[in-house]
């Protein structure tokens, strides 16, 4: 009972949102300690005095409610240490080069070999050898595996990538150039040369050394009327993050919806764009529209085609039961483009009477 007090009394002295493990604790043994924690973790969570972040891993709650749990970005960092960042396609997602959203769990790199390989519900970590990350911050070690998972899933080329950097570098301030050329010093294996190479023109972004590809381009001008909005003007506004990438070709809708003696012009014209996947998405778009009115589908859409299923919201993923959903009520040609979505998403509501349209998958 005594061991049981100290440990309590230990634990109430730490400061609400703290992390520690067992072996902080102080009690007359390790079986003691344990057991103490097992009793505290299986109590309603409202009362339990810490939560059980992760393996070996223990939280004081910072409140009530949501504030009972610790977010995840900061149980990575107490559990996984100096040297973690996202990995793979949640890396690309972080760094603003992919824009779509892959479902399942999420990969994060970590310096040496994980212990456990899913120590936190929803995240896989992949151990690295360089030791030299421990000195990067996660946003660091992210761009990182952003730059070597970049051919895996490319919808840009690398000097689009360049420029969507040097357009979101206010929002990522953590990045030290100098700091990240001496990091990748030490990456081995195979594309180990390309990927220095690559973070070397990233960091020269960063720093402002290669002002031409650093200078963001400027956003389109909406064609307003008397102009008519055509499938080729959409890549320019979906690049420009107006109402996300899914708003300019929720414009493009309404107005073929509204101005049907147009619609064989505003299809006419192929769209291009760095973007490869907004191409896919304007076309899949421009061939349920064609195939709905009885417009001739242009020759240019049979060309648009993505290697995996994704969705057309750049928020959702495909995997799951959403996937399956889609799949088994998505319009015809989703499957052609491998971009999926429902009818929704071509429905103007002030023109077809759909007063509840949903938002498009």
């Amino acid at each position: 009972m005594g061991s049981v007090c100290e440990q309590r009394a230990w634990l109430e002295q730490l400061p609400p949102g703290s992390y520690f493990r067992p072996g902080d604790m102080p009690g007359a043994s390790t079986a003691a300690v344990h057991t103490f924690l097992s009793r505290e973790v299986s109590k309603p969570r409202d009362g339990a005095a810490c939560v059980r972040a992760a393996p070996g891993l223990y939280w004081v709650p910072t409140g009530q409610g949501e504030a009972r749990w610790p977010p995840t970005r900061e149980v990575l960092a107490a559990y996984a240490g100096a040297g973690w960042g996202y990995a793979g396609h949640a890396a690309g997602c972080v760094a603003g080069w992919l824009t779509h959203v892959t479902a399942g769990t999420v990969p994060v790199a970590v310096v040496g070999r994980p212990g456990r390989i899913s120590p936190i519900r929803g995240v896989r970590l992949c151990g690295r050898a360089n030791e030299r990350r421990r000195m990067l911050n996660p946003t660091e070690v992210t761009y990182l595996e952003a730059v070597s998972f970049f051919d895996a899933c490319p919808e840009v080329d690398w000097d689009e990538a360049l420029r969507i950097t040097a357009a979101n570098a206010g929002e990522h301030g953590e990045l030290r150039p100098e700091v990240l050329r001496e990091a990748v010093k030490s990456e081995r294996g195979n594309g180990a040369r390309l990927l220095r190479e690559r973070v070397g023109s990233l960091c020269d972004v960063l720093a402002g050394v290669d002002p031409l590809r650093s200078r963001a381009p400027a956003p389109p001008v909406w064609p307003g009327q008397p102009h008519l909005l055509e499938a080729v003007h959409l890549p320019a506004w979906m690049r420009s993050g107006w109402r996300g990438r899914s708003g300019p070709l929720r414009q493009f809708v309404r107005s073929w919806s509204n101005r049907p003696a147009d619609r064989e012009a505003m299809c006419a014209a192929a769209p291009f764009g760095p973007n490869r996947l907004d191409l896919v998405r304007i076309a899949a778009t421009v061939h349920a529209l064609c195939d709905r009115d009885g417009v001739e589908v242009p020759e240019w859409v049979w060309s648009r085609r993505w290697s995996e299923d994704v969705c057309m919201s750049e928020r959702l993923a495909i995997d799951g039961g959403l996937g399956s959903r889609l799949r088994a009520h998505g319009m015809s040609v989703c499957a052609y483009h491998r971009v999926w979505f429902q009818s929704d998403h071509i429905t103007e509501h002030r023109v077809h009477g759909f007063w509840k349209v949903r938002e498009s998958a």
